[in-house]
């Protein structure tokens, strides 16, 4: 958290492991750091088709669920709205990768193996709980966007 971290640099300080300029420079550090990726309203920020960074996420998040009126297409609008806003916006380009690895750790690889393990029955409990994880896991990146915080799915393998 942002005000332990500061703390941390205080103490740092006042016990003189730091002098005054490398602690200017470390606090400067971390408030860039946290401005550019919980602030909605980031002088950075470009136009998200009229969606905030928070907001844009969260749409993000939940389009996944697009798979279930038009199946693949709730893979393609997550990845579509990535390559839009990766460049536009740090915390999209961070919820984008965290939700693109998910995509393809969860639905390509644990899908697949689950399928294959049906052969040998383990995948018939696999494959429910692969199903009920993926309806779940997009509700709480949302919640995440929702509150400007980061989210990393469970599970899922770093490819981004």
């Amino acid at each position: 958290m942002l005000s332990e971290e500061l703390s941390k640099l205080k103490e740092l300080h006042d016990e003189g492991a730091i002098s005054d300029t490398e602690y200017a420079a470390a606090k400067d550090r971390l408030l860039n750091k946290s401005n550019a990726l919980a602030s909605p309203d980031h002088p950075n920020t470009k136009d998200l088709l009229g969606m905030t960074p928070s907001t844009y996420a969260i749409v993000m998040h939940l389009s996944q669920y697009a798979t279930y009126v038009v199946p693949v297409v709730g893979g393609l609008i997550p990845i579509a709205m990535w390559v839009y806003g990766r460049d536009q916006n740090e915390f999209v380009n961070e919820h984008g990768k965290d939700l693109i690895n998910f995509l393809i750790s969860y639905y390509v690889i644990y899908m697949t193996v689950a399928v294959i393990l049906c052969f040998v029955v383990i995948g018939l409990i696999l494959l429910p709980i692969l199903i009920l994880t993926t309806l779940i896991l997009p509700i709480f990146g949302a919640i995440a966007a929702s509150k400007s915080q980061n989210y990393r799915y469970p599970f899922t393998i770093k490819f981004f």
